[in-house]
């Protein structure tokens, strides 16, 4: 995932890149820091990294927001509870009360990634 325009890595507070830095330099050892591949070092990220640089570039925000139903802000919030959830062990029937429910999630979310996922997005 890269952004429209801007270093998105730039948006993160120093601490969250350094947390990105150290798992780049574990899982790809031989390369010299100072040659960080920007699309490697991104897929280095956690969620909540993704999700501060998706809300932080008005451009995607706003393109988001045409390609959910919703408010894009709101779905990324719903997709960190989510996933806090299942990291965490509880039921993620504490947001999702219906098969229906789950399914415009589904929905949701499948537009968010093909909207990440378009050229122009890059």
């Amino acid at each position: 995932m890269l952004l429209s325009g801007t270093n998105p890595l730039e948006t993160l507070p120093e601490g969250r890149l350094a947390k990105a830095r150290e798992l780049y330099a574990l899982k790809y050892p031989t390369e010299e820091p100072k040659e960080l591949d920007r699309q490697r070092l991104l897929q280095c990220t956690n969620l909540i990294d993704k999700v501060t640089m998706i809300r932080k570039d008005q451009g995607l925000a706003a393109k988001l927001n045409q390609a959910t139903s919703g408010s894009a802000k709101n779905l990324l919030k719903t997709v960190e509870r989510l996933r806090n959830h299942v990291a965490h062990g509880s039921s993620l029937f504490e947001d999702i009360r219906s098969p229906q429910e789950l399914n415009q999630l589904v929905t949701e979310v499948e537009a968010m990634i093909s909207t990440l996922s378009e050229p122009s997005s890059l």
